[in-house]
């Protein structure tokens, strides 16, 4: 599957008093209604504090291990069909679990057995036994408790779709261990004995709180939902090859982010060789006599070192994001390399154009230079560009003044400041480095080839980007180190803190390797790899991918706000740094949070390597931290598709309780709310979250401040609004946006024109007392699920009690009652958590023992049940005739026989 991301705002750039940050591109476009019936019902606000729902748990108490070892879905019921008077039973077929499954359930930690088991009964039966073979034979007994988890809590979807299911567990779970050797500032702590009781992992991390470097070991939670879980938000899961951006196996160039991240892949699809690097072999940059004249130092931008000189880190060739265009310095002899040995890095080098991608044909280049090299005229009619390029001499380069300057910038796409100049050339241009950098910054690029002979050393002068070099002859070196864009392992070495407890904003353009805390390192790391934003890919006319996937985000390099956000959070847990995404879905913005000390923090990196802001809820824009926005929801994502509201990181709130009822007055569960707002800026309405009721028919959300807010409705009992006509989308339009000022609560409450369990009582006279049906089962979970509004995941919440659903119908109603459709039951029991009881069919009819789940409509229930016969066969009474040619003794109900009345009562 190739997953692209839908591109809403492609440069949304805001100005925001304190910090200067990328905004625009979300990781998905929020649902909008192009048409609405909006009902104007607005509630009252009261303000008052505590009244808020608890939030559901992520993960059920280590003491519930046990589970029902039958599945009731949500979608399907189970049917016992009899005539008493026959008593053959039409069985349904109930779903168990096979002996394997059972025995993976056994292993898993006691917190995760009912997630396991509720897993292994919603995929598909040949996918379950393979995850169940896992589980029991992992590679590593300490991989099993996170096997356990993924298989919990990966959505159906994303475990049916993974290609390779066993190479997708060892590299997710097996890399975490393999990465705790590497890091230093982190380590892996396992509790307990694998495979038995509540056994588990979490992380262990060197860190600076309240200004005291300390040790801190992270909730149980946390670490599975938040550094073993794969999934970000949208994106799938499996192996994706970096060239294509499509799904591939291993062997075919396939991927999972957590390994493709932390080091050179090496195979030609990493994401530290540039492009032009293509077709370079390291070896024929050596033995050139020297190799590179010099190296670039005072870097004021420490963007990509590439080439190294000699073995250390002396700079011989770097790559620079200056505003919205690109400069290229290199001290490394590239003609003589090309002369030499073929190779094609220089041919490469002036092929490239901004944002990394080729030069559009038939750009104008400014060759900067006095003398002529013969191999960049080569490299340019081999390329089909000679034709295009005009030789600016240092004397015409002095001369210019604004005037010729701006038709400089307005003819030019690109300029090449030669090697082996003389002085004056040298001087010409970096008396023109602002002029240059003006240039550069609109979408352009600016090479300088900075090897010089000897004699004209510019030694002292300070070029386009802020850089000087070194003096020739003391430096020349016979061998360079090719680099390329940093690795992940690189950039985390010898950082010793998760964090030092500061609230900062970092230059992109800070050093790469002065690191003070893995945090820190890792913004570094993804600003140095993301140099671009979409509008610099845009402006050279090429089409622009919005990828969801870390593999190909890392390998394209270039972005907005919604690339950032996926390949920070995949970047934090290839490091095991715990990490989370955030949406402000209908103001077209996300981000990073990472958790240490209890709290989740803040983090962004802004595109084309801004900077990194670390802990500073300012990145939201909202008004109330110095931004230009009222923010309405703030979405925080959770891998199986849920979703949770936390604005309060960010802003002043709102609270919204509901309070649903059916046509009886009793409470509605699993009610599906979806919560809308206008876009920022727009009227047009978009959904930004939604939640379901619990048990009592309440939920509670907040929501940011100075907002309109309007819902729909989906329940067991009906749909709100409901025009009954499907022509618009109804909407009811509950807070207005001069009412939701900071801290205001308001309580929505509503009642359904219908009961939320549609039956009636059948009339009917109870002839058979000796032959029923028992009924026996103990429903030990109930998960609420629905699907989510953003994805194909279909998510749970964990609800207690269990709500079942016990009818006995005959064949009129059957079908009603299985859609709780005004029907009429003989027998009915509703809402129970479990049930032992003869149910005796009234006559010798076929009746129906459905057993269903209309008081939770979308709750999948885990059960222990089983129907025997208990009794006689019902024998009916035999008809007696009293001749007085009438219908008194034709009784339709006991389906007796003639009474020789010669009526019709008996159909003869």
């Amino acid at each position: 599957m190739h997953t692209l991301r839908a591109a809403l705002c492609l440069t949304c750039l805001l100005l925001v008093t304190s910090l200067a940050l990328a905004d625009g591109g979300p990781t998905i476009a929020p649902l909008k209604l192009d048409e609405a019936t909006v009902y104007d019902h607005p509630l009252t606000p009261v303000f008052r504090a505590g009244d808020e729902a608890a939030p559901v748990p992520l993960v059920r108490p280590a003491a519930d291990e046990t589970f029902g070892a039958n599945y009731l879905n949500a979608y399907e019921q189970m049917i016992w069909s009899v005539n008493p008077a026959v008593g053959e039973i039409d069985a349904p077929e109930i779903e168990t679990l096979s002996q394997t499954m059972l025995d993976a359930v056994a292993v898993a930690p006691d917190w995760l057995k009912m997630r396991v088991a509720h897993r292994f009964f919603e995929v598909n039966a040949t996918i379950a036994e393979e995850l169940a073979e896992i589980l029991l034979d992992p590679i590593d007994d300490r991989y099993r408790d996170e096997y356990a988890f993924l298989i919990a809590y990966l959505s159906k979807s994303d475990l049916e779709g993974v290609n390779d299911r066993l190479a997708f567990f060892e590299a997710n779970v097996g890399l975490i261990y393999e990465y705790d050797e590497l890091l230093d500032y982190v380590e892996v702590v396992d509790s307990g004995e694998s495979g038995k009781g509540d056994y588990g992992t979490t992380l262990r991390y060197h860190l600076i709180a309240d200004g005291e470097e300390t040790t801190y070991d992270l909730p149980r939670d946390i670490y599975y939902w938040h550094v073993v879980h794969p999934k970000l938000d949208v994106e799938g899961i499996d192996q994706v090859d970096p060239l294509t951006g499509y799904d591939a196996d291993p062997g075919e160039g396939g991927y999972f982010w957590r390994e493709y991240l932390m080091y050179d892949v090496g195979d030609g699809r990493g994401y530290q060789a540039p492009m032009y690097f293509q077709d370079v072999d390291a070896a024929d940059l050596q033995g050139l006599a020297p190799s590179a004249r010099g190296y670039l130092t005072d870097l004021s931008i420490h963007n990509l070192e590439i080439i190294y000189h000699g073995t250390g880190r002396d700079v011989a060739f770097a790559e620079f994001a200056y505003g919205s265009g690109q400069i290229f310095a290199t001290t490394v002899r590239l003609a003589a390399a090309s002369a030499a040995n073929g190779c094609p890095l220089l041919e490469n080098l002036l092929d490239q154009g901004n944002g990394d991608l080729l030069l559009p044909a038939a750009s104008p280049i400014a060759l900067l230079a006095d003398t002529l090299v013969p191999e960049f005229q080569t490299a340019l009619t081999d390329l089909g560009r000679w034709a295009d390029a005009t030789v600016i001499d240092s004397a015409t380069l002095a001369g210019y003044g604004d005037t010729e300057w701006a038709t400089f910038q307005t003819i030019y796409k690109k300029a090449v400041v030669l090697p082996n100049q003389p002085l004056a050339l040298y001087q010409a241009v970096a008396n023109a480095k602002t002029q240059l950098e003006t240039f550069v910054s609109n979408y352009r690029v600016l090479e300088l080839h900075l090897d010089t002979a000897d004699a004209d050393d510019p030694a002292g002068l300070v070029f386009p980007g802020g850089f000087t070099t070194v003096a020739q002859a003391a430096n020349e070196t016979d061998t360079v180190t090719v680099y390329g864009r940093p690795a992940l392992a690189d950039m985390l070495a010898g950082v010793t803190l998760l964090w030092d407890g500061e609230t900062k904003w970092l230059s992109g353009d800070r050093p790469l390797w002065e690191n003070t805390d893995a945090v820190s390192a890792v913004g570094n790391w993804i600003g140095k790899n993301m140099l671009d934003n979409i509008q610099e890919r845009y402006d050279n006319g090429a089409p622009v991918e919005r990828s969801l996937d870390p593999v190909r985000i890392a390998y394209n390099h270039y972005g907005n706000c919604g690339e950032l956000q996926d390949i920070g959070a995949a970047a934090m847990r290839t490091a095991l740094i715990p990490a989370g995404l955030v949406s402000t879905i209908n103001e077209d913005h996300v981000w990073n949070e990472f958790y240490a000390d209890d709290e989740w923090h803040p983090f962004q990196v802004d595109w084309s390597n801004g900077g990194n802001t670390i802990n500073n809820p300012g990145i939201a824009y909202d008004k109330q931290v110095g931004g230009s926005k009222d923010i309405s929801f703030a979405v925080f994502w959770l891998g199986d598709g849920r979703v949770e509201a936390v604005p309060e990181r960010y802003s002043d709130h709102i609270t919204v309780n509901f309070a649903l009822t059916d046509a009886d007055g009793a409470p509605v569960p699993d009610a599906r709310i979806d919560i809308y707002s206008e876009g920022w800026g727009t009227t047009s309405k978009y959904q930004g979250f939604w939640l379901i009721t619990d048990p009592d028919g309440l939920a509670s959300v907040k929501l940011g401040e100075n907002r309109n807010y309007f819902i729909y409705i989906e329940s067991g009992a009906g749909v709100y609004p409901d025009t009954g006509k499907g022509e618009k989308t109804p909407l009811e339009w509950i807070v207005k946006a001069a009412d939701a000022t900071a801290n205001a609560t308001f309580d929505y409450t509503h009642q359904f024109a219908q009961p939320l369990v549609n039956d009636q009582p059948l009339e009917f006279e109870q002839l058979n007392d000796t032959y029923a049906l028992h009924l026996t089962f103990n429903a030990t979970d109930r998960l609420a699920g629905t699907k989510s509004a953003f994805s194909a995941a279909r998510p749970y919440y964990p609800f207690d009690p269990p709500l079942v659903d016990v009818f006995l119908v005959n064949d009129k109603n059957l079908e009603k009652a299985r859609t709780n459709q005004a029907f009429k039951a003989a027998y009915a029991w509703t809402g129970l958590s479990s049930f032992d009881e003869a149910i005796y069919p009234p006559d010798d009819r076929t009746w129906h023992l459905l057993v269903t789940h209309h008081s939770a409509p979308l709750s999948d229930h885990l059960l222990d049940i089983a129907v025997t016969a208990e009794g006689d066969l019902y024998v009916p009474a035999e008809p007696t005739d009293d001749d007085d040619d009438d219908q008194a003794d034709d009784d339709d109900q006991s389906g007796g026989g003639d009474d020789d009345d010669d009526d019709a009562g008996c159909g003869c």
